[in-house]
């Protein structure tokens, strides 16, 4: 299993958001993770197969699944997108039925936390390059999943809302 390495973000006061962020959110509260997260995803643990996973992935529809040390604690150890399937499992002509999930997660991680503004989170993708990101208690606990993708269309649906008031 890879080194683990989380990073999470701290939330900052409001006295201290930019400009921007203030009027993107309508001079209200910013709109937070969790406005947009997909909660409690569908996940894996270390021992399930990369089959398993796919399946996840299909029935899903999503291209990451998010792997918990275990069902009950769902403390996230890693993950596993598309790609390392791909890659890991069918290029190198592995048995996806014997193919532990263990063996192809990602096990450096980049979470952020429920509170955390959507300015925050667009940053933290855009620093490390990601498309999506797993969310996570203080704890280390998987309770959701944030996509960019996700955050556009909340934004998108904001800026709707103050257009059809004005």
């Amino acid at each position: 299993m890879a080194n683990e390495r989380r990073q999470t973000i701290t939330t900052p006061s409001p006295a201290s958001q930019s400009g921007w962020e203030r009027e993107a959110a309508g001079g209200s509260e910013p709109e937070r993770c969790s406005d947009c997260m997909i909660a409690d995803p569908a996940y894996c643990v270390p021992g399930d197969s990369v089959r398993r996973v796919a399946q996840i992935m299909r029935s899903e529809q999503v291209s990451m699944v998010p792997i918990v040390d275990h069902p009950h604690h769902r403390r996230l150890v890693g993950c596993v997108i598309d790609r390392d399937l791909a890659l890991a499992v069918v290029a190198e002509g592995r048995d996806p039925i014997r193919t532990a999930a263990a063996s192809v997660m990602r096990g450096d991680l980049v979470t952020c936390q429920p509170g955390d503004t959507l300015l925050e989170v667009l940053c933290l993708m855009r620093q490390h390059d990601l498309r999506q990101l797993l969310v996570a208690d203080q704890t280390g606990r998987l309770v959701g999943v944030i996509s960019h993708d996700g955050i556009v269309a909340q934004l998108d649906r904001r800026l709707l809302l103050r257009d059809s008031r004005e």
